[in-house]
């Protein structure tokens, strides 16, 4: 790979590739930080193909997270006296 004008067409690439990275890193930040609105932030991973934001709930590991049931409260009928 000597040819000085092929050099200079992958430097450019490597530099425009460089260049999204950094686009990408900027987009998955504000995706992931909740101070920005959750509906916008779910569409704009949508839109752009990378996975959606995590809610507080999924970021936790699955055994910690609250389980449906012990959510639920359950009303016990009132006693009649005997």
């Amino acid at each position: 790979m000597t040819d000085p004008i092929l050099r200079r067409d992958l430097r450019i690439a490597e530099d425009e590739v460089r260049v999204f990275r950094g686009f990408k890193a900027t987009v998955v930040a504000f995706i992931h930080d909740t101070a920005h609105d959750p509906e916008a932030r779910r569409s704009l991973a949508e839109r752009l193909g990378l996975p959606p934001p995590r809610t507080a709930t999924s970021a936790l590991p699955q055994d910690s997270r609250p389980d449906d049931t012990s959510q639920r409260t359950t009303r016990k009928s009132p006693q009649e006296p005997e």
